[in-house]
């Protein structure tokens, strides 16, 4: 079973921080790489804010 991490992620102006924007992929507080799909639901669930959200890597699909 995998340990749910604690959901760092939430809407806002992310995307248009060009600073933010130069900072690698891995080192962003709302990226969590290889989490399953029931830990990545169990997590967002147990954290129910509006807006909240993660970004992790494709259980099926390599790359995506």
């Amino acid at each position: 079973m995998e340990t749910v991490p604690k959901v760092a992620g939430s809407a806002g102006n992310h995307l248009l921080d060009t600073e933010k924007c130069k900072t690698p992929l891995e080192k962003q507080k709302w990226y969590f790489g290889k989490l399953g799909r029931a830990a990545a639901e169990e997590c967002l669930n147990h954290n129910m804010k509006v807006g909240t959200f993660l970004i992790r890597d494709s259980d099926s699909t390599v790359g995506k």
